[in-house]
């Protein structure tokens, strides 16, 4: 891994808050760490520089009277963070246990109980914490058995241990002070729970809260019933806890999820996994690199393969005017496009391709989605080798021009033969990212004109435009195969009887889907940022079941700031550039990604009992009006989420 420097390890709110000769001594403590070797992310998140992000080593007195005060034994403390087990994963532990936080030990022996269904994850949360340092902590869940004993889950049990990171304001948007912040403690700065790391055994400084993280899997061929297992917690200074888990598996099953009827887009970003790795993008490094990224989106039910066909779609205004990306690493084309000494054009598809082809490979897709023909922000432009030049140029020009229409009409000419080449064709969406209707009108007339085969493959995401998109011209309104809608506008685009669910409606009834999404900089709830509440992410596609929507889109999945671990923000909210956190082997997931994968859950097996008539109307209704009251995670009732699935499965 590529050394960072010492200002972008240690946050400047740390040191500010720090005295001199303290930080002081820690630089140097840290120097003298780097100098000798570097750590990888597993080893950095054992150590105290990472794990002890929430101060120094000794807690101010104040801190240890009320984190004491709030431990209700001198020994080992175990709570469950709701309180129930079923819905322990919905509550974020903060790492400095205080006054207001009631929790309620619980002993050698104390029942847990789930529940689900065949063929989903389940996943569930335990915290731990002493007034002294816990070594060598280490929890293991044991084989389930049924009455009849037949064992199940065999290995299909995962263990993490949630970490904190530090919570940053953005440059832009939402800042963090504005959300009701769930599980955020700490001081100096604050800190706050999301990824979760697998590791043998983890040790827990004093005085302070480790969440357990677990994830069970339940095979489509576990037979309905229940099954009895057992949750066993070691560490060095205390007996080992023995606490009996009964899962009682209910008699539905859902489809493989690359099957999900949900529509999941959360926006790849491939550079930014060269970057973490130092390694040429498109290199075989970096391929090598991507493949642990591809297979875990592939296991979320990723349906849309994210591609970039012209160089850096998402440029934005910075200081002084100026216009570059707007994430910490670039979004580079996967075409390269040549203008030759002769005046011809050429296009090289070869990273394109085997970025396709190894999407499909592992899952991904089938739907190819392709950026853009119109940049996200600032004037339009084309980037491409000149040979005559021998250089890349940047040539700027306007969608009414005739140079606009003339080279998107060679280029999607060629692009149309080698998609029909790769048998691709129908599969593939022409992307556009809020993108306002004028622009959009003049890009459908050069679609008229030149490519009018990629007319009914528009795919759009829309905010402030969304309501003259949706029910503005009727040839526009026929002309895109998908459409996201910002939620932040959505309620507001309701009270102005706007008649958008009414279009959403009618698109359903064409087969035509719609999705929403909500955005970095809009919208304090819900929200997908680190410090939002977590029953916030589960409640997503939930909101989908609501509205009659066809699932979720987010931007973005990976694109991290320099060092996601130290400085959580590169411009936009904490979280809402990423989903997942890096490492040497692969993604390290989050709570946030975990809850969104439950909440798809939730909605499939919605779908199929409605699909089946195995539910009625009012019921389904009354679960989805359980599951979204309150969205805004702050006030809401934790266990809503569990009512709302049992009235699905009809056991409330």
């Amino acid at each position: 891994m590529i050394k960072k420097s010492i200002t972008r390890l240690l946050p400047y709110q740390f040191l500010k808050r720090t005295s001199p000769l303290l930080t002081l001594l820690m630089l140097g403590t840290w120097v003298l760490g780097s100098c000798d070797r570097d750590l990888s992310v597993t080893e950095r998140i054992q150590t105290e520089t990472f794990i002890n992000l929430d101060g120094v080593d000794t807690v101010p007195e104040w801190l240890m009277v009320e984190v004491e005060n709030a431990l209700p034994i001198d020994g080992l403390n175990i709570w469950i963070p709701t309180n129930n087990f079923q819905a322990s994963s919905l509550k974020k532990v903060p790492r400095f246990p205080r006054s207001n936080l009631v929790i309620q030990n619980i002993e050698n022996g104390h029942q847990l109980e789930l529940e689900a269904i065949r063929n989903e994850q389940v996943s569930a949360q335990l915290a731990l914490a002493a007034i002294d340092t816990l070594t060598n902590v280490h929890v293991s869940v044991s084989d389930f058995v049924a009455q009849d004993g037949a064992t199940v889950l065999a290995g299909h049990t995962n263990v993490r241990y949630v970490q904190y990171v530090p919570v940053n304001n953005a440059l832009v948007g939402v800042r963090y002070q504005e959300v009701e912040m769930e599980g955020v403690s700490g001081y100096g700065h604050d800190i706050v729970a999301d990824p979760l790391v697998e590791l043998d055994m983890v040790d827990v400084p004093m005085l302070r809260a480790q969440p357990v993280w677990f994830t069970f899997m339940v095979s489509e061929k576990t037979a309905p019933g229940r099954y009895d297992g057992t949750i066993e917690i070691y560490s060095d200074q205390f007996d080992v806890v023995s606490l009996p888990i009964s899962l009682t598996v209910y008699d539905y099953v859902l489809p493989d999820i690359q099957d999900y009827s949900f529509d999941l887009d959360v926006w790849i970003h491939p550079v930014a996994i060269a970057d973490f790795h130092g390694v040429e993008p498109w290199s075989e490094e970096h391929w090598d690199a991507m493949n642990p990224y591809f297979e875990n989106l592939a296991s979320w039910g990723q349906d849309k393969i994210t591609t970039i066909i012209t160089d850096q779609p998402w440029k934005r205004s910075w200081l002084h005017g100026e216009y570059r990306e707007q994430t910490a690493s670039d979004y580079l084309s996967m075409i390269q496009w040549t203008l030759r000494s002769n005046g011809d054009w050429s296009f090289d598809y070869t990273v394109y391709d085997r970025y396709v082809e190894t999407s499909l490979e592992y899952g991904i897709g089938p739907y190819i989605t392709n950026y853009a023909m119109l940049v996200f922000r600032g004037p339009e432009r084309l980037t491409y080798f000149d040979e005559k030049k021998g250089k890349i140029v940047t040539e700027y020009i306007n969608v009414s021009d005739d140079r606009y229409q003339e080279v998107w009409g060679i280029f999607l000419s060629d692009f149309k033969e080698h998609l029909d080449e790769k048998g691709w064709f129908d599969q593939t969406l022409m992307a556009f990212d809020e993108r306002p209707v004028d622009l959009m009108s003049s890009v459908f007339s050069v679609l008229y004109d030149v490519a009018p085969e990629f007319l009914d493959k528009i795919y759009m995401s829309g905010t402030e435009f969304v309501d003259r998109i949706i029910v503005g011209d009727a040839e526009l309104e026929q002309s895109y195969a998908g459409f996201n809608v910002e939620l932040a506008n959505f309620p507001g685009m309701m009270r102005e009887n706007l008649n958008i669910q009414d279009e959403i409606n009618n698109r359903s009834s064409q087969g035509l889907p719609t999705s929403f999404y909500v955005t970095c900089c809009s919208g304090a709830h819900p929200n997908i940022h680190v410090f939002n509440p977590s029953t916030e992410f589960q409640v997503m596609p939930w909101i989908a079941l609501k509205y009659n929507m066809n699932g979720f889109l987010n931007w973005a999945y990976n694109s991290w700031p320099e060092d996601v671990f130290r400085f959580t923000t590169h411009q936009y909210p904490q979280g809402g550039e990423y989903l997942v956190y890096p490492s040497e082997t692969g993604p390290l997931s989050s709570i946030r990604w975990e809850l969104i994968k439950e909440g798809m859950e939730d909605f499939e097996l919605a779908r199929i009992l409605q699909e089946t008539e195995q539910i009625d109307d009012a019921s389904l209704d009354r679960a989805i009006d359980i599951a979204t009251r309150n969205i805004y995670g702050q006030p809401k009732d934790p266990l809503d989420l569990v009512r709302a699935r049992q009235r699905l499965l009809g056991i409330n």
